[in-house]
């Protein structure tokens, strides 16, 4: 005898206790309009083999890397859009410009994306914003410094 499945639970009726929950979708830059809400979800960056310590004078081709930013998931609201970039405002009242070939966006849905634009603190984005500017500085001090090095074995 064949088997089946049981059914599939019932989803329980949409109400206040129990509302519909919009999942954030990938958005095209065409799509944007001012007064949108977007996140980051994943941005890409290019590293030649100098960089990643190949030891090669000149680069020979950049490695696209994806990586996924501190500020991932902050909710941005769009100011302007003009492909390939988008004009953005964060709950900080800072603006910035994302790039959109090397940027991932995801559309939020309007009601969380409101109450979460209004309820970030700008004190913890400003903190977090001086944390990767600290981390920034480490790794481009380090980067010098391995240059500088390997500059010298080279001098001998």
């Amino acid at each position: 005898m064949p088997q089946t499945n049981p059914p599939a639970p019932e989803r329980p009726p949409e109400s206040e206790n129990f509302p519909r929950v919009r999942a954030a979708r990938t958005v095209a830059v065409e799509d944007l309009r001012p007064g949108d809400y977007v996140a980051v979800a994943q941005a890409d960056t290019q590293l030649y083999p100098y960089e990643i310590g190949c030891g090669l004078e000149r680069p020979r081709h950049a490695e696209l890397l994806a990586y996924i930013p501190e500020e991932a998931g902050l909710p941005r609201e769009v100011v302007q859009v003009g492909p390939p970039f988008v004009l953005v405002k964060k709950p900080s009242g800072h603006h910035d410009t994302i790039d959109v070939r090397l940027t991932r966006l995801f559309r939020l849905n309007e009601e969380y994306a409101k109450e979460a634009f209004n309820k970030l603190d700008p004190q913890y984005v400003a903190r977090r914003r001086a944390e990767e500017a600290k981390r920034k500085a480490k790794a481009k001090k380090k980067a010098k410094a391995k240059k500088k090095a390997d500059k010298k074995k080279r001098n001998r």
